[in-house]
């Protein structure tokens, strides 16, 4: 047993209870600038109409985070495969709700400013310096337990006083620009994506 676990890479336990989201951040030459594409979803969408995000979804089961990235940002963009240039991965968030999502930075080639009306109702483009230079201000969200009915609350320490514990949740607002509040969770992955991308500017790459 010893020999066969040498050299064991971790995973993620409960990793199949999680559902699995793929993003896109799509980067292009805008006015001489490098710049993110922004979706403004549709407001006829029953889940989050009128926000402010970025091409993405849920991962098929015959498909891994970066095909999925790819496959919504052509469907919601209105673009070709052979149109999107992966860069990287960017890093994994994973959400007190359940969700693992993994955004992947994208280069878009020829991209005319196309996309499907059924599930987006304008994009608008956001240089990659605008993060940079205005960090975004952070609130917090609390996060607490909350058993359900049937949980045998009988069978541990304390019954109903048992001491769960909670946390908080940082959620990030960066200021308004071409009359949309960029926040939330797309805030946070372009605040962590931003990071990335200025580092790679610092050391050359």
């Amino acid at each position: 047993m010893f020999e066969s676990l040498a050299g064991r890479q971790p995973g993620l336990i409960d990793f199949n209870e999680y559902k699995r989201y793929a993003l896109g951040i799509p980067l292009v030459e805008k006015g001489g600038q490098l710049s993110v594409v922004f979706e403004v979803r549709a407001r006829s969408l029953k889940r989050q109409p009128g926000e402010v995000c970025l091409p993405g979804g849920h991962v098929e089961t015959d498909e891994d985070f970066e095909r999925a990235a790819v496959r919504e940002t052509c469907e919601e963009l209105c673009i070709e495969q052979s149109q999107i240039q992966v860069i990287a991965p960017m890093d994994m968030y994973v959400s007190a709700s359940g969700q693992m999502i993994l955004p992947y930075l994208f280069r878009l080639l020829d991209y005319q400013g196309t996309f499907n009306p059924e599930e987006v109702d304008e994009i608008f483009y956001v240089p990659v310096d605008f993060f940079w230079e205005n960090p975004p201000v952070s609130y917090k969200n609390h996060i607490f337990t909350k058993p359900d009915r049937d949980f045998p609350l009988d069978k541990i320490p304390g019954g109903k006083r048992y001491p769960w514990s909670s946390g908080w949740s940082s959620v990030y607002f960066y200021p308004k620009i071409h009359g949309h509040v960029i926040w939330g969770l797309t805030a946070k992955i372009m605040k962590s994506a931003a990071n990335i991308m200025k580092e790679a500017v610092d050391h050359g790459q």
